[in-house]
């Protein structure tokens, strides 16, 4: 293809698909920038918890519904709830299994967030 005959915005695109591309194959590209995204799974961040559903909504302001969806499954969680939670529970890859792995270090549950009449 004769770069000369597409816009610099075509250029980009294009050069950005080789990129990708070669990243996919292995290759190293410099610049590129990556970001990993977890699975999440409430459920098991709830249950580590010792919180019943209704406890686990209440405390992060989730429509129990809505939690009750993701965890049988009728439901995605969204992107930006995912993100949250894993960074807020400081979720990581187990690279021997491929699952998510759970390490509460980072939470704490705060008197604005949480109250005696929740539980």
């Amino acid at each position: 293809m004769d770069n000369e005959k597409i816009s610099p915005l075509a250029y980009g695109i294009l050069q950005g698909l080789k990129e990708a591309i070669a990243d996919a194959d292995g290759e190293p590209v410099d610049g590129i920038k990556k970001s990993v995204v977890y699975r999440v799974q409430p459920q098991m961040i709830r249950q580590q918890l010792n919180m019943s559903q209704s406890q686990f909504a209440n405390a992060f302001g989730i429509p129990l519904r809505t939690l009750q969806g993701w965890e049988q499954g009728r439901r995605k969680i969204d992107m930006t709830t995912a993100s949250y939670l894993a960074h807020h529970f400081q979720i990581s890859q187990c690279s021997s299994s491929g699952s998510s792995q759970l390490i509460l270090t980072g939470f704490f549950l705060t008197t604005s967030n949480l109250s005696a009449d929740n539980f």
